[in-house]
């Protein structure tokens, strides 16, 4: 029987996913997909029971950067909670841009999707550091299923390593560099490049926005120490609950200093987002670029230290990928 998905947003993660699923004939673990609805604020939407085509779907996009020219199931503009609400569609991919002051409408969307009896798989970090207890308890309640891997460390299976990997009760402690945009500026200026030469290098890169404040900041940073504490505790933390040091304001106080890192640490009840200096060896100060790394200390067995790419279009739609193979299983 075949699954029926809706993507939401089709920018870097829906372009990424829906070439992964054209690379795997539109199959994952011997079940076949259907796209029925691609639906994009910016680009246009298509809507077509009987399956969207990924393949001219993506060249649209490549080509006029819109879905426009699609044909039959073409629309300009669609109101994406009566899409949602549609029993066109099994799951709902929710890959819209992250809002961490109020999590819409990446928010409204999942809960939509669930309220009215969609699986949901999402990448989107709003909703999740918001709402994740609220979110899951509804999840329950309609026995479906709640994917978010993608939220923190791309497609590294961090999230589901908490999850699945080890009783919460006996993780002491997650400490972590995962925000390439800060840990590539960082690698840079420890090969001896300014601040300011390292953040333009990273705008040109396509690594920092033309406005950097969600990285640099650590906003971004304390997004992803919210979803993590919120599963190491079992309840609902919170980004305003995170003690957040700006990188930008340390390095135009401080200057850089041999070995620093920005990184976030979580343990029961102390929440953080800070730069810290790591000595020669350490597997944080190893990093380099925007890979990504983090050091899950546990009751018993231990450190234990996961790295790798922390973003990327193919690589986050591949977090996609891990969250449907993950909801099959169940089904």
């Amino acid at each position: 029987m075949e699954l029926r998905l809706c993507i939401v947003g089709f920018g870097n993660v829906g372009t990424g996913f829906a070439k992964i699923l054209l690379d795997k004939g539109y199959n994952v673990m011997g079940r076949g997909i259907r796209i029925t609805a691609i639906v994009d604020p910016v680009k246009g939407s298509v809507i077509n029971q009987r399956g969207v085509d990924l393949a001219k779907a993506l060249r649209l996009v490549a080509e006029t950067g819109r879905l426009e020219g699609y044909g039959e199931g073409y629309v300009d503009e669609v109101d994406t909670l009566e899409v949602i609400k549609q029993d066109l569609h099994d799951v709902v991919i929710e890959l819209t841009p992250t809002n961490i002051e109020t999590g819409e409408p990446g928010y409204s969307h999942v809960k939509t999707a669930l309220e009215t009896g969609k699986h949901v798989i999402t990448t989107n970090k709003g909703p999740v550091a918001l709402h994740l207890y609220e979110l899951l308890s509804l999840a329950g309640e309609k026995d479906l299923y709640l994917g978010f891997e993608g939220t923190v460390m791309s497609g590294t299976p961090l999230i589901k390593t908490l999850l699945y990997g080890m009783d919460r009760g006996l993780v002491k402690k997650v400490e972590g560099v995962l925000n390439g945009t800060t840990n590539y500026i960082l690698t840079r200026m420890e090969e001896g490049l300014t601040y300011r030469e390292a953040l333009e290098e990273a705008r040109l890169k396509g690594y920092a926005e033309a406005d950097p404040s969600m990285d640099i900041d650590g906003h971004d940073l304390a997004a992803k120490a919210s979803i993590l504490a919120s599963l190491i505790e079992g309840r609902q933390v919170t980004p305003r609950m995170i003690r957040r040091t700006s990188l930008r304001t340390y390095l135009e106080e401080a200057g850089y200093r041999d070995g620093t890192k920005y990184v976030l640490s979580v343990e029961p009840g102390d929440y953080r987002v800070e730069p810290r200096e790591y000595p020669e060896g350490h597997p944080l100060r190893m990093l380099r670029g925007v890979e990504n790394g983090v050091i899950i200390e546990t009751e018993y067995l231990g450190r234990i230290f996961l790295s790798g790419p922390g973003a990327g279009r193919e690589e986050t739609g591949y977090a996609v990928l891990t969250d449907l193979i993950d909801l099959i299983r169940r089904l």
